[in-house]
């Protein structure tokens, strides 16, 4: 069962991250009228960074995990931020 949770946590972490990635070379591409993916970008980082969390608190390596929960907190206020700009 433990494999199993794991398997499927970095198989929604590589998800996420092409999700990412493909954002990000849309907006590059031509960044005009593509504000809006910004905030998007920001916020599946930040699931991905809960992800991470929860994958290190149940590895109970209980430091990692706050610092992934920071870091999610960091970029949810980074996406509101670039979302009301």
């Amino acid at each position: 069962m433990k494999i199993k949770c794991q398997m499927l946590l970095n198989i929604i972490n590589m998800m996420i991250c092409f999700i990412i990635l493909l954002l990000a070379i849309i907006y590059f591409s031509g960044p005009e009228k593509k504000e809006a993916l910004f905030p998007v970008m920001y916020l599946l980082g930040a699931l991905l960074s809960l992800l991470n969390g929860v994958k290190a608190y149940k590895g109970k390596n209980k430091v990692l995990a706050i610092m992934f929960i920071l870091l999610m907190v960091f970029l949810v206020i980074i996406a509101a931020i670039s979302f009301f700009a």
